[in-house]
């Protein structure tokens, strides 16, 4: 490793950012959405098709939508995970499918409708019962979160879990309330069983990840954000792979491992051509490594996306000697 002021500088910006994805609170989450088409046997759009999006997660929580003249719909705001999606219409079909929902993402989901396709198997009343109670709680558990009762906020979740034991969300809201309360320990364990319930999620990952790196713990964060990038690589959210590439730089260069770190950093340029800080990073990785050309690249493109960004008088600067 190269021990330069410029090495210095990128490792407590770094960690600066780690913090400031740790720091989020639920209320800033954002949301995905589900769109597709609902065609006949023959290819035809069916109009007028009822395609309802339910949480897996949590049983109970279900939202209905109608496909228009083009068989086309779409549905926003649905928090990430999995859901079962089903499209039907009286004398054409009914076909259920199931997808997963992440951040900012649009999740394509189409039908073709046949006299022989099937449908749901519905779920017991008890059952029913029990999901409705987990997501009444669930729901509170939200507003007592966006009210800061984080105390508050735990109990109802935590509530939510027993009648559910394998919801993910509900572990998931319960390491982030923790996490807002500052404990670590019990954000840590929720987390974990968050990836219990749900192993193929990289949210947990992620935050691990954030969680390790704050405690300087830079090796178990390089791996929780190294699981994080391939779960996220697989979900085919090329932004999601990005920034989850992104935070596995961050932690493999608070590591002290600055190859590792600048070959995430260009994976991360190339899942999401447009992640300016990932540029930006990248242009440091290759200019701690005496890649002057290379460095001068990823800044000038940082530049181009971010022309007035926070890095971009350093930049400036930093081009300004390279081209001397």
């Amino acid at each position: 490793m190269i021990r330069t002021f410029v090495g210095q500088r990128v490792r407590r910006t770094a960690l600066a950012l780690t913090f400031a994805l740790w720091a989020v609170p639920a209320a800033a989450q954002t949301t995905g959405m589900v769109q597709g088409k609902v065609v006949d046997e023959r290819g035809k759009p069916v109009e007028d098709a009822t395609v309802t999006i339910e949480f897996k997660d949590m049983a109970g929580r279900k939202l209905e939508t109608k496909t228009n003249g083009r068989g086309e719909y779409v549905q926003v705001g649905l928090q990430p995970g999995a859901y079962v999606v089903t499209a039907s219409k009286e004398g054409v079909g009914t076909e259920t499918q199931e997808v997963t929902v992440q951040v900012a993402q649009t999740a394509q989901v189409d039908f073709q409708l046949t006299a022989s396709s099937g449908g749901k198997t519905p779920a017991s009343p008890e059952a029913r019962k029990q999901a409705e109670q987990a997501t009444k709680l669930f729901n509170e558990g939200v507003e007592a979160s966006k009210a800061g009762k984080e105390d508050d906020a735990i109990q109802k979740f935590t509530e939510a879990s027993k009648l559910l034991p394998s919801c993910y969300e509900c572990h998931f809201n319960i390491g982030l309330a923790h996490v807002r309360n500052d404990q670590p320990d019990q954000a840590e364990a929720a987390f974990k069983q968050a990836i219990e319930a749900n192993p193929k999620k990289p949210d947990p990952y992620g935050r691990l990840a954030a969680l390790y790196s704050s405690q300087k713990k830079y090796d178990e964060a390089a791996k929780m954000s190294a699981k994080a990038g391939q779960l996220g690589g697989e979900g085919g959210a090329a932004g999601g792979g990005a920034n989850a590439l992104f935070d596995q730089g961050v932690n493999l260069w608070n590591a002290g491992k600055i190859a590792e770190a600048t070959q995430a950093f260009e994976q991360a340029t190339k899942a999401d051509p447009k992640h300016a800080g990932a540029h930006y990073q990248l242009g440091l990785g290759y200019l701690n490594q005496g890649n002057m050309d290379e460095a001068a690249k990823a800044f000038e493109t940082y530049l181009k996306l971010e022309p007035d960004g926070e890095h971009a008088e350093q930049v400036k600067g930093l081009l300004a000697t390279l081209k001397k």
